[in-house]
């Protein structure tokens, strides 16, 4: 008995005097220090969490060199500082970061710098989004506030505001966007050379000043590309085209329509 004593007293005084503990190693170099030849995990358990080895919490390395955090119960993952829970990853495995039960893959609360953003599906930004760069979506982008870009904005689909529109600056000058389309009742025949006048287009919106006007096409012409199209008068809430033949033969439309683009200043 004396001698197991005198064996564990020597024990315990290397412990504290070296100030570092190791399993499976003889020299540890912190002050709990694991080693095992495969992997080396420490697993958590408590009353409502079961004692198997499918149940807790695992920390520690995989086989290779690979850190691993494991929650094995339907619960989340919290990360903490100053006594405040800052990163939540969810069961279901959505990140929040301001979130304590964020219900998106990537839940942010606060402001965000990214030096480049790609977004493949839905983005929905429920406060302001401002980009220095370039900002380039190829699904849905729903912006419920401010969307300001100091860069080239692509956009490989729709464009929909439902406020202010598009503002140039910090004047809040909004620029506008119109799209334009006639019945597809118009119908002409022109010898070459000739002109008809005119079609009349009235614009939804009321600019402040005479907006740019894109033509797109006038459908139903025969032969195609004979016909220019030229604006004969504009003003804020409308404008008149006139249709000219710039072909060399008879010039047809039948049940045609004008499409266009207005741009301006609302």
């Amino acid at each position: 008995m004396k001698k197991l004593f005198l064996l564990l007293s020597i024990f315990c005084f290397k412990i504290v005097a070296a100030q570092n503990v190791g399993i499976g190693t003889i020299s540890p170099v912190g002050a709990l220090n694991i080693y095992k030849s495969d992997s080396s995990q420490i697993t958590f358990h408590n009353i409502l969490t079961g004692s198997t080895s499918s149940d807790g919490l695992l920390i520690g390395n995989m086989g290779n060199t690979a850190g691993l955090i494991w929650n094995k119960e339907n619960a989340p993952i919290r990360f903490g500082t100053n006594d405040l829970e800052r990163i939540t990853l969810t069961a279901s495995g959505n990140v929040g970061i301001g979130y304590n039960a964020p219900s998106y893959k990537l839940s942010i609360n606060g402001e965000t710098y990214t030096n480049g953003i790609y977004v493949n599906g839905l983005a929905n930004f429920t406060d302001n989004l401002s980009v220095s760069g370039q900002l380039t979506s190829y699904g849905l982008t729903t912006i419920n506030d401010q969307l300001s870009v100091n860069g080239p904005l692509v956009v490989s689909g729709n464009i929909t505001t439902g406020g202010k529109g598009i503002v140039r600056g910090e004047d809040a000058t909004q620029m506008v966007i119109e799209d334009f389309s006639t019945p597809a009742n118009l119908n002409a025949s022109l010898a070459a050379g000739g002109h008809t006048c005119c079609i009349g287009m009235s614009f939804s919106t009321v600019f402040t000043s005479k907006p740019s006007i894109a033509f797109g096409e006038l459908t139903n012409v025969s032969p195609a590309g004979s016909i220019a199209l030229t604006i004969t008068s504009l003003t804020t809430t409308g404008a008149t085209v006139t249709i000219t033949n710039i072909g060399t033969t008879t010039a047809t439309i039948t049940n045609g329509t004008l499409r266009a683009m207005i741009i301006g200043k609302k």
